[in-house]
């Protein structure tokens, strides 16, 4: 922290500044709730001293208020608008309120202010990662190697650009260097693993899977990297092991053994697992969603309601599986109520960001059907069905919360042979016809059957089927 203020007057400067000092080392000791009553004296006697005025916004900042962070560094920095540290802070405090463009200008006018300065050279980086720019963060996060070039967080985070980038011999490379920095640095040494064993040399990643302490994640890297090595029984220990440390099966150990034959495939994709990759997708969702190669449900499903006669307007509607609020868009024009509902916290920051919706809620969909009676006109789930093998039950409450008359659309991957099977990403794919079986003996009329791109993948398109079935009036 600097000394953000110099006061004017011997006896303003006694007082001041002796006010300051201890306030200073109170924050540095980690105490900010005693530190504050200092700043907020101070600034009783000089309403407009930056450093007071950055650093009870810090406070605020570290005590969970972003909101009341950005007013006050924002007064510090109308007072100096070079104030790099405050430009820093009040960029992190509006990046809290997902104010991510306002940030970005925060992080890049701090840099320009103090070019050695390297923490917001940093964070402009990652949050180019975080919103699709692998280039303009790689360009961010070598600028900051050359201010502190044995930082280990920095090398790994230069890693995730390269593999974004798929520069897999780079991303090794930048990762070594991490490890090397920070030996006992376990996150540097999970991803090198990672990173090995899809290079094929699992050899090297054991090495790094040896060095750090037994965790889910770990087990479940030394489970591919058996299963990479065609050692199908030690194999099989670890992802028993990933699932004994984590029964919720966030990384879909579960799919893994049912892959290999060692258990049946389950129903459904574990929740946690679910969750843990869209949470972890959240903020890159939306613009690599975004283009004519991007995500295609919204529209798939928009052309197979387009083929069901009918005037839409006015109705209860539940986007099931929102996500990032992708087709919401298409869906509020025929909503007086418009719902929607998704496993992932992160995911609905972005929907609710959006404006769109009348309720957000938390939660699995097949539990939030389960709850509702007769309550929409329309309920859509674009890829969330997906991640469900046996669809009978989620029919079945789909159709009692429905009101007679109205509408389910949904989005699949066609499958052959199978009611349904499991693909090594833990979705699945459904044989149609037997889907629509299934939604008949829950009460269904199949009312549109559309064959399009569902989305792109390495830009080759994915084939997908959108379903649209009648409750009966």
């Amino acid at each position: 922290m600097r000394q953000g203020h110099k006061a004017s007057g011997r006896a303003r400067h006694d007082t001041v500044e002796t006010l300051y000092a201890k306030a200073l080392t109170l924050h540095k000791r980690g105490q900010s709730e005693q530190a504050a009553p200092l700043y907020r004296k101070i600034l009783s006697k000089n309403a407009s001293h930056d450093g007071a005025l950055h650093l009870l916004g810090l406070c605020a900042l570290e005590g969970g208020d972003p909101e009341k962070a950005v007013g006050l560094i924002g007064r510090a920095i109308a007072v100096r608008p070079d104030y790099a540290e405050a430009l820093f802070d009040h960029g992190r405090a509006c990046l809290a309120l997902g104010r991510i463009e306002e940030a970005a200008r925060d992080f890049s006018r701090a840099t320009a202010c103090s070019p050695q300065y390297a923490e917001p050279r940093h964070a402009l980086g990652l949050l180019h990662l975080e919103t699709g720019n692998p280039e303009a963060a790689l360009q961010c996060f070598y600028g900051t190697l050359a201010i502190v070039p044995d930082d280990p967080t920095l090398w790994l985070h230069t890693a995730w650009a390269l593999k974004s980038l798929e520069r897999p011999e780079d991303a090794i490379k930048a990762c070594t260097r991490a490890v090397e920095f920070g030996p006992d640095t376990v996150p540097a040494r999970l991803e090198l693993a990672e990173l090995l064993i899809e290079a094929g040399r699992t050899d090297a990643a054991a090495e790094h899977l040896q060095a750090v302490p037994q965790s889910a994640w770990q087990s479940f890297l030394c489970g591919r990297a058996a299963l990479a090595g065609q050692d199908i029984p030690a194999a099989e220990r670890h992802f028993r092991r990933c699932l004994e440390l984590d029964p919720e099966d966030a990384f879909g150990a579960v799919a893994q053994l049912a892959l290999l034959g060692l258990e049946p495939a389950p129903e459904r994709a574990p929740l946690a697992w679910v969750r843990r990759v869209y949470d972890g997708q959240a903020r890159l969702w939306d613009q690599s969603a975004a283009g004519e190669r991007g995500y295609a449900a919204p529209e798939l499903l928009a052309a197979a309601l387009a083929e069901v006669p009918g005037e839409r307007s006015g109705l209860a509607v539940l986007d099931a599986g929102c996500g990032s609020g992708l087709c919401a868009p298409m869906l509020r024009p025929m909503a007086t109520r418009l719902d929607g509902v998704d496993l992932s916290p992160a995911m609905l920051e972005l929907a609710r960001a959006k404006g769109l919706y009348d309720r957000l809620v938390c939660g699995d969909v097949a539990e939030f059907l389960g709850g509702g009676r007769e309550e929409y006109d329309l309920i859509l789930g674009a890829a969330v069905f997906i991640y469900i093998g046996e669809l009978a039950p989620i029919l079945a409450a789909a159709f009692a919360a429905l009101r007679p008359g109205g509408l389910l659309a949904l989005t699949l991957f066609p499958g052959t042979g199978q009611a349904y099977s499991l693909t090594p990403a833990a979705y699945y794919l459904h044989d149609i016809d037997a889907v629509i079986d299934r939604a008949g003996q829950a009460g269904f009329t199949l009312a549109a059957r559309h064959l399009g791109v569902h989305e792109y993948r390495d830009d080759a398109p994915v084939t997908g089927c959108a379903l649209v079935f009648g409750k009966p009036a």
